[in-house]
């Protein structure tokens, strides 16, 4: 008999730990499988870098058996959530597919392969969308670095009376800071014009979820919308929300193992 014991430790955004336990005890007869029920809403201040639990939960379900003729399982770990929808959702309508098609697979490997095909499509996003998923997970981490700077910025000033003035001269510096750096991509005009659709459309809304928009002028967002398009040349390779074609790829251990 083996038995084996898995815990999966993940960072939230601020650095600190969550972990789950799950078990496997193993004989040549068969697997028994276990894990724990527990979950945390934790919500992140990105810009002190400090987490807060909300809540937490006791009845998280983590453990899901998906065949009805075959003792087949699935243990899902760290994000409880895939592009937004819940794990225990996707699983659960997967199951119902298996069931209600009575669907026999010959292996383990099988179910996890029709487990994948079924997430993509069922739930994956249309390249458009999934461009701009990219596009705010990108530039929301630059946003949150300059919102970070500005409120240090704004705890050690002495007059706290000129706010915009602080936000413009943190966007300023953090440019200038950008044009001395060395460019490693040169982009052609098809790939410029998509990266500038894309910050023309989306970079507004960011700015105001991640900065706000009392302090923030014209001129910020003008300089706001440069360092979007400078920071793609200082990459080493293109971003891919600039990608020409869409290549969606789900890997068997994004959060789920079977």
């Amino acid at each position: 008999m083996k038995l084996k014991i898995l815990h999966v430790y993940s960072k939230s955004k601020s650095g600190g730990i969550k972990m789950t336990t799950e078990i496997a005890i193993m004989n040549r007869r068969g697997i028994a499988l276990a894990a724990d029920s527990v979950s945390s809403l934790v919500v992140t201040d990105e810009i002190r870098e400090e987490d807060k639990v909300k809540k937490t939960y006791s009845n998280m379900k983590k453990l899901f058996n998906i065949s009805q003729d075959y003792p087949v399982g699935i243990m899902t770990y760290s994000s409880a959530n895939f592009m937004s929808i819940p794990w225990e959702v996707i699983i659960e309508d997967f199951r119902k597919e298996i069931v209600n098609n009575n669907y026999r697979y010959n292996s383990l490997e099988e179910y996890g392969d029709k487990l994948i095909n079924y997430i993509k499509n069922n739930y994956q996003l249309s390249g458009d969308d999934f461009k701009g998923f990219l596009f705010k997970k990108y530039y929301r981490r630059l946003l949150v670095k300059i919102a970070r700077k500005i409120y240090w910025e704004l705890k050690d000033a002495e007059d706290k009376g000129n706010r915009q003035q602080i936000h413009e001269r943190v966007v300023e510096e953090f440019l200038k800071e950008l044009g001395d750096s060395e460019c490693n991509l040169e982009l052609q005009k098809s790939e410029l014009k998509k990266i500038k659709q894309f910050v023309d459309e989306g970079l507004p809304e960011l700015i105001e979820d991640v900065i706000g928009k009392k302090y923030v002028s014209d001129k910020m967002i003008s300089n706001l919308k440069t360092i979007a398009l400078e920071i793609i040349r200082k990459e080493k390779k293109m971003p891919e929300f600039a990608w020409t074609q869409s290549k969606i790829m789900l890997h068997r251990k994004h959060g789920a193992g079977v």
